[in-house]
């Protein structure tokens, strides 16, 4: 059956792309050229922070890896850096606009974008959604209309993704997906040369209910030897985060304002030199 209000939201959707698509690029007080959906994100206003934190890291890695990439900003920011980059993205208009971005600027450092979306598995999956908010969970969050779904290719990063002894830095933003998307690349958790990790985890979903896979992702990274730390916006700090914690957040003891995450390999001297 027709669903009227479905389909209005989806074209609504559709202009609003449209119109990104064809927003001319500016300068980015970083350095390169882009377009933000806003100007907070255009004027350099985006999660200040955590940006900060990612430029220190980029600093100590030759290759930077962006799992959900979106419409590309921290792929330029490395690429503007001299970070080599690898990104994946499977959303049709987000994949469009890495390539408006990318084909903006005059990187010469390498950069791969896998148009495609990470996974336990390869394959193929349903994406709900679009823009930000789009994720392969049917309960996803986005709330977005039924005509925005789209089939998108699923890798692995293990199957996709080569670290050849190279130190990295890996961004994950992937709605929800962070858990299957990490079982898929155990050979990369388990290597010599652990990548270090910025991984978005929402403690509640849309209902504001705890968040099943919240405490199964850091389990998974614990369990190859990782500490883990809050990356705070609010108080511009990284706060340590123990098991215990992550339970308590978990079964909604406690409460975090954050849902942004740093893991280092708990032998990793860069520990010290970033808390201090």
């Amino acid at each position: 059956m027709f669903n009227t209000k479905d389909w209005l939201r989806t074209r609504n959707r559709q202009r609003v792309y449209t119109r990104l698509l064809r927003k001319q690029c500016s300068e980015h007080p970083d350095g390169f050229m882009f377009s933000g959906r806003n100007q907070i994100m255009e004027k350099g206003g985006h999660e200040p922070f955590e940006v900060d934190l990612v430029k220190t890291l980029l600093g100590e890695v030759q290759l930077f890896v962006n799992v959900g990439a979106h419409h590309g900003f921290y792929s330029c920011l490395a690429l503007s850096l001299g970070t080599e980059t690898v990104a994946y993205e499977p959303e049709a208009t987000n994949i469009k606009m890495i390539r408006k971005h990318i084909g903006a600027n005059s990187f010469i450092t390498p950069f791969t974008l896998h148009p495609c979306a990470v996974g336990s598995l390869s394959g193929e999956l349903t994406l709900h959604g679009g823009g930000s908010g789009g994720s392969l969970l049917e309960d996803n969050p986005s709330n977005a209309p039924k005509g925005q779904q789209q089939t998108v290719s699923v890798v692995t990063l293990d199957d996709t993704l080569t670290l050849t002894g190279k130190k990295s830095l890996c961004l994950m933003d992937v709605e929800g997906f962070e858990y299957e998307a990490l079982l898929g690349c155990k050979s990369i958790l388990s290597s010599e040369h652990q990548p270090y990790w910025i991984i978005e985890v929402w403690s509640k979903d849309k209902l504001n209910a705890p968040n099943p896979m919240f405490s199964k992702v850091f389990s998974v990274m614990g369990a190859h030897g990782y500490k883990y730390w809050g990356i705070d916006e609010g108080t511009k700090a990284l706060t340590p985060l123990t098991a215990d914690v992550v339970s308590n957040i978990q079964k909604g003891i406690a409460k975090v304002a954050y849902s942004n995450f740093l893991f280092i390999p708990e032998d990793d001297e860069l520990v010290n030199r970033l808390l201090n």
